[in-house]
């Protein structure tokens, strides 16, 4: 068994002889050795969860690549309970799994079209699309390539950064989610119970807008202290309304939220 952890860049297949060359060379020696491997991979940013993650676009290289050297994968999604990105990694992770061949971006309008509804598919693919183009472009900004890694500090800092996590790419997810809200409710073929299930999804989305707006707020959201604690009070509804306990392993979100007097 073996895993491909530190040192490896998850958005770039993991085959990719320059941008992961430290796994693909250990990988090498090992087929010398054995045709009988077991990837214990991973799917996740485990310091920021409700983050959008940057390996979307690799799984079905990473699980081709498997295949093609004999080996067994079993891979760790560990996303927050209830995320939208993490659901939908998931449902493309088991189809892929079984099918390494099946067209991705088929498989999000699947999901999407199950997830949404469908008057909202189309808007969810397209906002799916826009955010992996958005990290893959800040990933080459510059003429270099930026590690998407499992965490959000060391190398990995650039996922979180007010650069990446800007005003105008934030707007820009918000006013797709917004559309796609309006395409539900404004849906009369829907029944009032079917629309409940999919509002709740889009609260399932939302939150990870609002999370990734809330990580530089501060610096790039605030306006006046009335409007500032609007905000944080309904993304901390949101998050109990999901069911949300932590941040992370260890960051409790009642405490923080408590700290503002927000309950």
């Amino acid at each position: 068994m073996i895993c491909p952890y530190g040192g490896s860049n998850y958005n770039a297949p993991l085959s990719d002889e320059e941008k992961n060359s430290y796994f693909f060379g250990i990988m090498q020696l090992w087929q010398k050795v054995t045709n009988k491997m077991m990837i214990f991979d991973y799917g996740v940013n485990w310091d920021d969860p409700l983050t959008w993650y940057v390996n979307m676009g690799v799984l079905k290289a990473n699980l081709q690549w498997y295949k093609e050297i004999g080996s067994i994968a079993n891979i760790n999604n560990c996303h927050v309970s209830n995320g939208y990105q993490g659901d939908l990694r998931d449902y493309l992770l088991q189809k892929l799994m079984w099918n390494s061949n099946r067209d991705v971006n088929a498989l999000i309008s699947e999901f999407n079209r199950m997830y949404f509804g469908e008057s909202a598919c189309e808007i969810m693919d397209e906002y799916v699309g826009y955010n992996n183009a958005h990290f893959e472009k800040v990933a080459y900004e510059g003429g270099g390539f930026k590690e998407g890694t499992l965490w959000t500090n060391g190398s990995g800092a650039w996922m979180c950064s007010e650069t990446t996590l800007s005003v105008d790419y934030l707007r820009g997810a918000q006013r797709l989610l917004d559309q796609a809200s309006q395409a539900i409710e404004a849906d009369e073929k829907t029944s009032e119970k079917q629309k409940q299930i999919y509002r709740s999804h889009m609260v399932a989305a939302q939150v990870q807008v609002d999370y990734m707006k809330y990580l530089n707020y501060n610096a790039l959201f605030s306006t006046t202290e009335e409007a500032d604690r609007a905000f944080y009070q309904t993304f901390y509804n949101r998050l109990k309304e999901m069911g949300y306990t932590h941040f992370d392993s260890s960051t409790v979100i009642a405490d923080i939220f408590a700290e503002m007097g927000i309950y």
